[in-house]
Parts: structure tokens; C-alpha cells; sequence
């Protein structure tokens, strides 16, 4: 019996392929045995890294487990430690957030794209979203958070929060630069929330949820998306939502089409002229997104994340990836591991 560490060409090929992106970080102890014919019998590997394990589950933080606060709404400011975890490593939520940044300095990823921090900006986060934010010590801001019973409270209806375009699915720039004439009246209002989650009234939700809603119709004003008001913006928002709900069953344009009782040429259409793609792009863009979430978060292989979203044939789900993305599935989900952890 002999004890010493070993190249990688001794592992197992799954092991190997594992533990190679991370050579540089990882001791790799082995304690093997030597048999007559001078073969590797066994292998004992201990990895010296606590933080790394085979498993890798995105954190997922409930409203009320991480927030304690009793009401469906949550303020603070960004600089300080406001939630029960670690901001700068991914991570998810079951509630709406909207970061508001006072000066530049910084990145804010979310679902995998990268934001710069800029200076009154706002970054609104849905529930499910994945992201990390990587700020520099100097940016300053404040954190809204609350859930859809917030609104609740004043009889708004249960559509209400997925109306506003920054909190649609497949958003792909969600980020709002606001404007000079709505500045103003966004910092009153935040401090008005400010001090009204910090004091000791009646009908606090109440208040909380009115003075919440004209933020989000200010940072609506200022959401700059084109075709917003349009007829065609209001087709591609019931288009998205059913792309959310149904991707995993639908995969053509008539599928859709025929949900919204138009003609997939109406529907293709539409969709281009409100934002540049073809309807079939927004269906292969949210399989993407849900490949790339089960690639990171997930320790499924390559063959059952093909098998969950509909893919008969692994390799057909590669080149699919490898087209979408430039990266191979194996490809992204290492560096993508690499890069949080």
C-alpha cells in the first residue's frame, strides 16, 4: 500500500472530469493499492476544499424565513447586510426586489447576464431569478422587497405586479436608467417607504402598498421599452407569459398561435416589429435559460437535462446549446461553476 498524490489520467473518467477545471484549486489525495499485476485497485479520494462538493444547489430564500419582518414588504439600505445571506454569491428568492443604485461601481448579474452598476438605476429582480451582485464598497442605494399579497391589502388584482414590463419573463434588459423629471419623485418616494416601514402606525400595509405601487408607475415611466403602450407590446407580454408557463409542452410558433387564437404569421410579426426577434428565438431562448439553470444549480447529468426539456437526443441538445450559446453544455456548466464558486 502506498500514499501519494497521482495524475489525473489514474481517476475514474467521471471523477477526472470533474475535478480538472478545478487542478489548480483542488489537492487531490489518494490512498491506493497496489495489486500483483501493479494496476490501481481502489481509489480513496479526499478533496481538501470545504466549499466544494458533487452537489450544487442555488440557494432559494423565502419572504418571510429571511426577512422576519411580519408585513409583505421589506426596505433597506443596499449598504448593509439586510438579508440572511451572502449577496455577492448566486442565489434566488420567492419574492419581487428592485435594487436602486446612487453611484457606479460594480456588476449585478441576472439569469447569467451581466449588468453594469450604474448611478440612478434601478435593477428590478422577479422571484426564481438567479443573481449575484458584486458591488464596489463605495456604492450606495436602497432595497425594496415585497411579495404580490402586498397589494393585497388595497384590492389590486392578482395581475397587477406582472403588468409592469420590467418584471416579464425573458426581459432581457430589465435594468431602468432613470430619467432627470421621475429622479425627484423616486427618491421622495423611497423615503417616504423608508420612513413608513420604520414606524409604528395603523394601516401601515396599506400604506406601504399605495406608496409602492406609484414607485413602480414611476420606474414604469422611466422603463424605456419600446412599443410599451403599442397593441403589439400587449400581445407579446400574453406571448412571453405562455412561453413561461408551456415551454416545456409547446415548441412551435402555431402551438402558441393557436393559444392566442391569431395566425403564427400574425404572431411572428408581431414579435419582431416589438422586439426585434422571431417568435420561435423567444421559445429557444427560455429553453436556454432553463438548460443554463439546471447546468449550474442541479447535479443532473447532460443526458437527463436533454431528457427534461424534451430532447429524445442528447446530442441533438448539444449542437442545440452549442448554437445558442457558442459553449457546450459540459463547456458551460465548468465555467460557469468556476466563476461563482
Amino acid at each position: 500500500m502506498m500514499k501519494g498524490f497521482i495524475t489525473f489520467n489514474h481517476l475514474d473518467p467521471e471523477l477526472c472530469h470533474y475535478l480538472r477545471p478545478k487542478a489548480k484549486s483542488i489537492k487531490v489525495k489518494v490512498l491506493a493499492c497496489l495489486t500483483q499485476m501493479k494496476s490501481w485497485r481502489y481509489l480513496v479520494v479526499s478533496i481538501t476544499k470545504s466549499s466544494m462538493s458533487l452537489k450544487r444547489d442555488i440557494p432559494s430564500f423565502d419572504f418571510t424565513k429571511s426577512l422576519e419582518t411580519g408585513l409583505p414588504f421589506h426596505y433597506e439600505r443596499l449598504e448593509r447586510s439586510y438579508h440572511a445571506y451572502d449577496a455577492s454569491h448566486a442565489h434566488r428568492h420567492n419574492y419581487y426586489e428592485i435594487l436602486f443604485f446612487e453611484e457606479e461601481g460594480g456588476v449585478h448579474e441576472i439569469d447569467f447576464c451581466p449588468f453594469g452598476l450604474n448611478a440612478n438605476a434601478a435593477h428590478p429582480v422577479s422571484p426564481g431569478q438567479i443573481h449575484v451582485l458584486k458591488r464596489e464598497p463605495h456604492v450606495t442605494g436602497s432595497v425594496i422587497s415585497f411579495t404580490s399579497e402586498l397589494f393585497l391589502t388595497v384590492g389590486l388584482p392578482a395581475d397587477f405586479i406582472p403588468s409592469f414590463p420590467f418584471f416579464e419573463p425573458f426581459n432581457t434588459t430589465p435594468i431602468i436608467d432613470l430619467t432627470k423629471d421621475d429622479l425627484p419623485q423616486i427618491h421622495l418616494l423611497i423615503g417616504q417607504l423608508s420612513t413608513e416601514f420604520q414606524a409604528h402606525q395603523c394601516n401601515k400595509p396599506e400604506m406601504l402598498a399605495l406608496l409602492t405601487s406609484q414607485l413602480l408607475f414611476l420606474l414604469k415611466r422611466s422603463f424605456r421599452h419600446k412599443e410599451e403602450l403599442s397593441g403589439s407590446n400587449d400581445l407579446l407580454t400574453r406571448y412571453k407569459n405562455l412561453i413561461k408557463q408551456h415551454f416545456l409542452e409547446h415548441r412551435t410558433v402555431q402551438e402558441y398561435a393557436d393559444r392566442l387564437a391569431i395566425s403564427p404569421g400574425h404572431l411572428n410579426d408581431s414579435v419582431r416589429n416589438a422586439c426585434g426577434k422571431s417568435a420561435k428565438d423567444m421559445i429557444q431562448e427560455q429553453l436556454v435559460l432553463e438548460a443554463k439553470r439546471m447546468l449550474y444549480h442541479s447535479n443532473y447529468s447532460i443526458k437527463e437535462i436533454a431528457v427534461h426539456l424534451g430532447f429524445d437526443d442528447p446530442s441533438y441538445f448539444n449542437r442545440f446549446f452549442r448554437l445558442q450559446t457558442g459553449q457546450t453544455p459540459t463547456a458551460f456548466r465548468e465555467l460557469i461553476r468556476e466563476k461563482y464558486h
